[in-house]
């Protein structure tokens, strides 16, 4: 019964038998095999197959329902004995963008594993549009995430704290700017958070080209704001999908790109640019774990998102 309703809740969430039956590891006959036996068994069809691509009947829809309660019914209970055992131990799938997956974690991810050897942590990278269906679908256990999430729907626990800043080639710098200028070491000192350090109007920038992220992204959301606080419209020269993208082609000398001090922290070598202070109001963001709020969290998840906030001060 159990495994029947695994394979009906793969073919509802890959809208196909082929995909439902590659991520099931199993032929698509069998597959589909499985799925006549269940609408026999219940006498009446779970699918539509007229349609493509393929829908749930109103019977189907049901189904869907009541089998997503017994899946997360049956997951919060194997949580729930494991955390009475006091046995960490299991698989934890962690999602986030390149920039966290590449930078931030990994050295993180170390310290977890001393301490929990026998969780299997597992690190998925995507862009920023897709981590939150994953984490709703069920296939993410949490996510690192620098945007707002709803929170209706899932928990949010604070992280770390960043900052957006621009940075320019340093060929596109004029000189009237450098009292406003910082270096990659300045950012890496925390120049940029004091009071005492002066903030770039960037009207002071009017003619110069940028390298904005595509909409839909936070990074993108508050560079609109910041242009539209000063009534600036940009010059926009291309459109990416994500941060460290902007990065590299800044630092090729293709424009200016808003940049988290994250991520120059973490590059071995930002000298080919040079970083302005913005408004805090809109540049202030906070980097945090969100999990489902109808989820039972497991204590893994737990203790790992203790442990990277410990190791992250």
């Amino acid at each position: 019964m159990f495994r029947e309703m695994e394979y009906v809740l793969a073919v509802y969430r890959e809208k196909g038998f082929s995909k439902a039956a590659r991520k099931m590891y199993i032929s698509q006959p069998a597959l589909s095999a499985m799925i006549r036996r269940a609408e026999e068994r219940i006498g009446s069809a779970i699918f539509d197959r007229a349609k493509a691509p393929i829908e749930l009947t109103e019977i189907g829809r049901e189904y869907v329902r009541i089998a997503t309660e017994v899946a997360r019914a049956e997951e919060a209970f194997q949580q729930y004995v494991s955390d009475v055992n006091h046995c960490l131990r299991g698989t934890l799938a962690v999602g986030g963008t390149m920039l966290f997956m590449s930078f931030i974690l990994p050295p993180l991810l170390s310290a977890f594993s001393e301490k929990h050897p026998n969780v299997d942590v597992r690190l998925h990278e995507t862009h920023t549009s897709l981590l939150y269906q994953e984490l709703s679908d069920g296939d993410l256990d949490l996510i690192v995430e620098n945007s707002a999430s709803n929170p209706d729907i899932f928990e949010e626990k604070p992280f770390l704290t960043e900052r957006l800043i621009l940075g320019v080639p340093a060929k596109d710098v004029p000189r009237e700017m450098t009292d406003y200028m910082l270096t990659a070491d300045d950012v890496i000192d925390g120049r940029h958070l004091l009071d005492s350090h002066p903030i770039l109007p960037l009207k002071k920038l009017r003619d110069q080209e940028y390298l904005l992220l595509k909409e839909g992204n936070d990074t993108r959301t508050r560079a609109d704001k910041l242009f539209e606080s000063e009534k600036v419209r940009p010059k926009v020269r291309l459109l990416v999908d994500q941060q460290i993208m902007a990065y590299h082609l800044a630092c090729a000398g293709m424009g200016a790109a808003f940049i988290s001090d994250t991520l120059v922290e973490h590059m071995p070598d930002a000298n080919a640019l040079r970083f302005f202070k913005l408004n805090p109001a809109f540049s202030e963001r906070r980097i945090s774990f969100y999990y489902k709020k109808k989820r039972l969290l497991s204590s893994a998840a737990r203790a790992f998102m203790d442990t990277m906030i410990e190791f992250a001060k």
